[in-house]
């Protein structure tokens, strides 16, 4: 994905998004705290059953796991711990069925960077974020490594 269509899904979801607030104030979920439907650290949110969920435990990933009946996600904490959902795992994270953009994973694009050293920028947060600190229109040079909290999104036209 482009830099450019991550702005243009963000503009789009802005202007067209279901949203429990009027469409100029939708500007703050994406630009100031995407909490509201992100699986970030400092949120916690039931989890719908036949979902998968994964326990992050210091930069080690467990096993996938069932969604228990009545599951609510602990919010990662400063320790290392906290959850990751499966793509999907709950409508929460859904806008006009755009699942998970907001937290979960990095999104790697094709965007330039204007640092040598790293040459793609990673769009969005990821479950161990902050949703104020990182939202959704979140961008930052990252050198090419491999990163467990780093993902790419496959695009439909």
């Amino acid at each position: 994905m482009f830099g450019i269509q991550w702005d243009l899904t963000l503009k789009y979801l802005e202007v067209n998004g279901d949203w429990d607030i009027k469409t100029n104030e939708a500007s703050y979920y994406l630009k100031t705290n995407s909490g509201s439907w992100g699986n970030y650290r400092d949120v916690e949110f039931q989890i719908e059953d036949n979902n998968k969920y994964a326990i992050y435990n210091s930069s080690s990933l467990g096993e996938w796991k069932d969604v228990l009946t009545n599951y609510n996600k602990p919010s990662y904490n400063l320790s290392g711990n906290g959850v990751l959902l499966s793509t999907g795992a709950t409508d929460r994270n859904n806008k006009m069925n755009i699942y998970d953009l907001a937290g979960n994973v990095y999104e790697w694009t094709i965007e330039k960077s204007d640092n040598e050293d790293a040459p793609c920028v990673r769009r969005g947060g990821n479950f161990g974020d902050s949703s104020s600190l990182v939202p959704v229109s979140y961008h930052h040079n990252n050198v090419i490594t491999s990163i467990d909290s780093v993902g790419f999104r496959s695009t439909l036209f």
